[in-house]
């Protein structure tokens, strides 16, 4: 299993999660601000398009790779009871 990582830190992952967090919502809110002719910025509206793309989008996609690829995310027991038992 290969990951893309620099120091423990997946780099694909930050980026996903910035573009659902930031990007995507500023974009949607553009796009519906010129489609709809409203003059200025409005606090729902960024509220919606943010809810929806950092915490609905974030959950779907993660349950849609939990549910592709369940082994991902799980710690391999050898990597648990070599941490038990370098403790004791």
């Amino acid at each position: 299993m290969s990951h893309n990582t620099t120091s423990g830190i997946n780099i694909k992952n930050i980026l996903g999660v910035s573009i659902l967090t930031f990007i995507l919502p500023l974009v949607c809110t553009i796009v519906q601000i010129l489609l709809n002719n409203v003059i200025a910025f409005s606090y729902d509206l960024i509220g919606n398009w943010f809810i929806l793309s950092a915490v609905g989008l974030r959950l779907f996609i993660a349950g849609i790779k939990q549910i592709t690829d369940p082994a991902s995310r799980q710690i391999p027991i050898s990597l648990i009871q070599k941490k038990f038992t370098n403790n004791q």
